[in-house]
């Protein structure tokens, strides 16, 4: 059959009830045009809930090219939900509009837990083809290598962690505008043999079961999900202090909220938690234990609620 019959029979079969799209542009126009359409072909309105994410609001809502019809869209969104309060206090802002809801990021808490990663992957394995030893402490950064993810001073912060612990070694991981830079950076730093990058990865997982830390020095995140993934897998954060991440990151006990530019204090605090393992424990205990407030069986529940309570 063709793909215009299928459509129509599922549509027919399957009314929707709820239209759920996440960033403000392009997707929250799109799903309240794809209801109009429904209502005009007599078919069921479905609701329609937009989450805003980041850079839909605190980028695109500040672009005249881009910030009326964003607002049109979550105008005719009959929800709309932020991931941090700091993003829902951009969105009224920014953009004007004033019944946002904060349902942060999650993750599943359980599916990070060391012990059994630790019976699926092997942590020497994964040094090995890295070309580093159990005798390495490594720091890990992921993101997706933009300019506002600051990854020049994620390598200056490691570049003064590691003249003063020759055991150091940084992971860098994701694709990106910033990313050639970065690896020319490492080169004019000479710390070619400290560092290794690799792409964007599926499963950050045994990634996390070798890292002792890791780095989130952005100039702006909204939630900071990384960092979030860090913790989930016992990792403790050194993170800046901006934007949404203190509302992720409790600061001098899952990790360690720092000034932007302050690259001493970030310096001095990541070899505070690298060369202390007790301490070093305690936050990474401590970080499972604040990710467990962004689990997905807890945040699900949220969605579900708007859900249900769009259909009454």
């Amino acid at each position: 059959p063709s793909s215009k019959s299928i459509s129509k029979n599922n549509n027919e079969r399957y009314p929707l009830d709820v239209i759920h799209v996440h960033y403000g542009y392009p997707h929250a126009l799109s799903a309240a045009l794809a209801r109009q359409i429904l209502e005009r072909i007599g078919k069921k309105k479905p609701a329609v809930i937009t989450t805003v994410h980041g850079t839909d609001v605190t980028v695109l809502g500040r672009d005249r090219r881009y910030k009326h019809i964003i607002r049109l869209g979550l105008e005719l969104s009959d929800s709309i939900t932020a991931v941090s309060n700091y993003l829902k206090s951009r969105t009224v802002s920014e953009l004007g509009v004033t019944q946002v809801e904060v349902i942060p990021n999650f993750v599943r808490v359980c599916e990070y837990d060391p012990e059994i990663l630790l019976r699926k992957f092997s942590p020497g394995d994964i040094l090995a083809g890295l070309g580093w030893s159990s005798l390495n402490k490594v720091v890990l950064h992921v993101s997706n290598f933009r300019p506002i993810k600051r990854v020049d001073r994620v390598l200056k912060v490691f570049k003064g962690i590691s003249e003063r612990m020759s055991e150091a070694r940084l992971l860098m991981i994701g694709d990106g505008p910033e990313k050639e830079k970065a690896v020319n950076m490492v080169k004019e730093m000479g710390l070619s043999d400290k560092v290794k990058f690799l792409p964007a990865q599926r499963d950050l997982k045994p990634y996390l079961l070798i890292s002792s830390l890791f780095l989130l020095l952005s100039d702006e995140e909204s939630f900071g999900m990384s960092a979030l993934e860090a913790m989930a897998g016992g990792v403790p954060v050194i993170a800046t202090k901006v934007g949404g991440l203190p509302e992720v990151i409790a600061d001098n006990q899952s990790g360690f909220l720092i000034e932007p530019d302050n690259t001493e204090e970030q310096v001095s605090r990541a070899l505070l938690l690298l060369q202390n393992e007790h301490l070093r424990r305690k936050f990474s205990m401590e970080a499972r234990r604040r990710a467990m407030l962004f689990d997905a069986e807890k945040v699900v529940l949220k969605y579900e609620g708007l859900y249900r309570s769009l259909l009454v």
